[in-house]
């Protein structure tokens, strides 16, 4: 995970440029109703009609944390108040996410002890079904959730065995078919990330530790993808997507099956300065569309998000510190599909004094995104458009 580094002043004079770069559609405003200590890793999902819904943890004592929802309307109003998504969380800030489906109901995907749920909401709150994807002892530790077309979606999850599985569900949350077994090998592993297209075909990313070299002070790694089709085969062998070890990795997928997987690089032992957000581009077929692209150079330690709409342009928001360590800001940056922007990055906050961090994106087909993020003791949000080319 990363962050990029500012003075104000170069701030300060950036702010009435990069908001020209995009769109508010309106102020920023609250997420959660109730104000609550501590509310960190916020997820959102937004459909087609700009229905979008916001998922956070928040820390419950001893017996674990606590998870909540809530659904918002298209101009940012609220269309429920907090809704109470589950109890003793076992939170990594890898297992969590959320998926809101074109008529407005929900999924939350979780952790527990014992177990990785998934439950699945009616748009205004009510639960309609509890499933358990997985059982692992004592958690499941990573874990992601991609909806698609005609309402389906799939889960992709790591065991603390180190076994990758993956399950494609219907709209109402019943399984299609059996678990996929994407990675059976025991070496240790990071997340996994999974994204599906409107057809039903699905990419999982994961990061395979191959061990450390101590001359160069870093661990090495493989970061691989295997794409499915939608009867959940695999569609060609494993990718390589990069070849040494990464942090931040997220993937998503545009509407003709195309991906992109981005990842922060991390730094050998003493290595300073930026090292930034990079990425790779796929084709549905699984070949790459070019060399690695530097999307955020600057980036240096901290929090980042992607999302993609279905004509392949892209979001990716991150979090960065103030030259002081204190203050710190929510950016936002739009690209096109090729990964070239032709915009600059921006501040999607109106505050640029306090401690917010922790962002999360979302973007559907008309160019509506959502960017959300931790401000203190609440959640905030922002709608914007983006600036087509």
């Amino acid at each position: 995970m990363k962050r990029v580094r500012l003075s104000f002043p170069v701030l300060f004079f950036l702010i009435p440029f990069a908001l020209a770069a995009q769109l508010p559609l309106g102020p920023q405003f609250r997420v959660n109703h109730d104000p609550t200590p501590d509310l960190m890793s916020p997820r959102v999902a937004i459909n087609a009609s700009g229905d979008f819904v916001v998922l956070w943890y928040g820390f419950g004592g001893s017996s674990g944390g606590i998870l909540h929802a809530r659904r918002f309307r298209p101009d940012g109003r609220p269309a429920t108040d907090d809704i109470r998504v589950a109890d003793q969380i076992v939170s990594t800030n890898e297992n969590l996410e959320v998926a809101i489906q074109d008529d407005g109901s929900f999924l939350a995907l979780f952790s527990v002890t014992g177990a990785l749920k998934l439950r699945h909401f009616a748009p205004d709150g009510t639960l309609l079904r509890d499933v358990q994807v997985a059982a692992g002892a004592p958690f499941v530790p990573g874990a992601s959730l991609s909806s698609g077309g005609n309402g389906r979606f799939v889960v992709a999850w790591r065991l603390l065995s180190e076994e990758v599985f993956a399950r494609v569900y219907g709209p109402d949350a019943t399984p299609l078919g059996p678990r996929i077994t994407v990675d059976a090998t025991s070496q240790p592993k990071y997340r996994p990330l999974v994204a599906m297209g409107p057809r039903g075909e699905f990419v999982v990313v994961w990061q395979t530790l191959l061990g450390a070299d101590p001359s160069a002070g870093r661990l090495l790694a493989n970061l691989q993808a295997q794409r499915y089709g939608p009867g959940s085969l695999p569609r060609g062998e494993k990718i390589l997507v990069s070849d040494h070890f990464v942090g931040g990795i997220n993937v998503a997928e545009d509407g003709a099956g195309n991906f992109l997987v981005a990842w922060a690089e991390v730094p050998s032992a003493g290595g300073g300065g930026p090292h930034g957000i990079h990425g790779r581009r796929f084709s549905a077929a699984g070949a790459s569309l070019g060399a690695v692209l530097p999307l955020v150079p600057s980036f240096v330690n901290g929090y980042a998000a992607l999302a993609m709409a279905p004509d392949g342009s892209f979001v990716i928001a991150w979090d960065s510190p103030g030259p002081d360590g204190f203050d710190q800001n929510v950016f936002a940056q739009v690209f096109p599909a090729s990964g070239v922007p032709r915009r600059p990055a921006f501040l999607a906050s109106q505050k640029v004094s306090g401690i917010q961090r922790y962002p999360w994106v979302a973007i559907n087909g008309q160019g509506r995104f959502v960017v959300v993020w931790a401000d203190s003791g609440d959640l905030v949000g922002r709608l914007f458009k983006a600036r087509r080319p």
